[in-house]
């Protein structure tokens, strides 16, 4: 694997991991906590899948 490729995706993990504070905020307001929970677990679920 090319190295640009692996910075990519480590900046793109870094970019997941920084929003997920901000998306919890919102999310906990909007949603209960076990909606949050099975939202995540699918959206992990897709992500590792496809």
């Amino acid at each position: 694997m090319k190295l640009w490729v692996t910075y990519l995706r480590a900046i793109g993990a870094m970019f997941f991991w920084a929003i997920t504070f901000v998306w919890y905020k919102i999310a906990y307001e909007t949603y209960r906590t076990y909606e949050v929970v099975f939202l995540r677990l699918i959206l992990a679920t897709v992500l590792l899948f496809a």
